[in-house]
């Protein structure tokens, strides 16, 4: 059941204290999620990408030492990737919590 093993790193400290939650839109085919999934692991400032429903296709969070760099990852990779409509982007004013505890005591119990 572990799926891996992290160091909790202080981003601010490290001089990567933007954090950025982007929602892109993609163009529907056949191969456009493998697409983008494999630039946006390509990325360095790509901290966690999530295949979502609703308004995006995905919803990405970056971390970057500051505007100018959020740009220059914006328009010179993210918005580079052919299959790309939309992004939209919200900025984090300040996380409250981050941490990876999971809800274990709503787990079901094991079988017998």
């Amino acid at each position: 059941m572990l799926a891996g093993y992290r160091a909790d790193l202080d981003r601010e400290r490290l001089g990567l204290g933007l954090t950025v939650f982007l929602s892109l839109k993609v163009e529907h085919s056949r191969t456009t999620s493998q697409v983008v999934e494999e630039a946006l692991k390509a990325i360095e400032h790509v901290v966690a990408c999530h295949v979502v429903s609703g308004d995006a296709d995905f919803f990405v969070e970056l971390a970057v030492p500051d505007l100018r760099t959020f740009e220059k990852v914006l328009t010179d990779q993210i918005l580079a990737i052919g299959p790309v409509r939309d992004a939209r982007s919200t900025f984090c004013i300040r996380t409250v919590i981050d941490r990876g505890p999971l809800p274990l005591n709503s787990w079901p119990a094991p079988r017998a």
